[in-house]
């Protein structure tokens, strides 16, 4: 799994430790989880602090007390998000190191492993603040695995593209013949059944789909 990341001064952040309960009570055991939670500055640490939490027996002044840990959550979560997707890149670059392929494989298989993590926890946070440090990873990913298509947006870039000559097109003719060129290049792509895509990538076809499908209905209207 990815390495936490520190707080600050290079210091490594660990997960919250329970404490003997003959130390603390479970009220003291919520405070302090809800203050580790606020400072966490990955997805990881986030996760491990909410199963901490859950581990706590449900009295009713713990339960109060669970507001507060969801707002810190909250609060944190973006902080996070762009915290491990940085980790995510720097994971990313380190494939471009390995001297052979089984390397290489490993490394990408661990990093599809929590960049899948990611993209479902990333659903509740503000993406469009890590659209840039997004781009960097998809760009690592494309110099390092290039040929690896669960890191490498192909399909995704393909859509793009064709959305954008088709948004460029003067006349219907112009617009039949990308949507062609795009129905024959996805028969072809799926051939060989469905292919798993990260979650990021499913929406940024499906982003494409739509502004493809926009300018086709607006040149049709257009000569109608």
């Amino acid at each position: 799994m990815l390495a936490i990341a520190a707080c600050a001064g290079g210091s490594q952040q660990k997960p919250p430790q329970k404490s003997p309960a003959a130390t603390k009570t479970p009220q003291q055991q919520m405070r302090a989880l809800a203050d580790a939670m606020c400072v966490c500055r990955t997805l990881k640490c986030l996760r491990e602090t909410r199963m901490a939490a859950l581990r706590l027996p449900a009295t009713e002044s713990v339960k109060v007390q669970v507001s507060e840990l969801e707002a810190c959550e909250k609060a944190a979560r973006t902080k996070a998000a762009t915290g491990t997707v940085r980790e995510l890149t720097a994971l990313a670059a380190k494939i471009c190191d390995c001297k052979h392929a089984e390397c290489r494989t490993k490394a990408a298989d661990e990093l599809v492993k929590n960049a899948e993590d990611v993209d479902a926890a990333l659903r509740s946070a503000a993406v469009n603040d890590q659209a840039k440090l997004w781009d960097e990873f998809d760009a690592t990913a494309k110099r390092c695995a290039p040929n690896d298509e669960r890191l490498t947006p192909v399909a995704p870039a393909k859509m793009q593209g064709f959305a954008a000559q088709v948004c460029k097109c003067k006349d219907q003719a112009c617009s039949d013949r990308v949507n062609k060129d795009m129905q024959n290049w996805i028969k072809a792509y799926f051939k060989g059944g469905k292919k798993k895509a990260a979650r990021r990538h499913v929406e940024m076809w499906k982003n494409a789909q739509k502004r493809f499908e926009r300018c086709r209905r607006q040149i049709t209207q257009r000569g109608q």
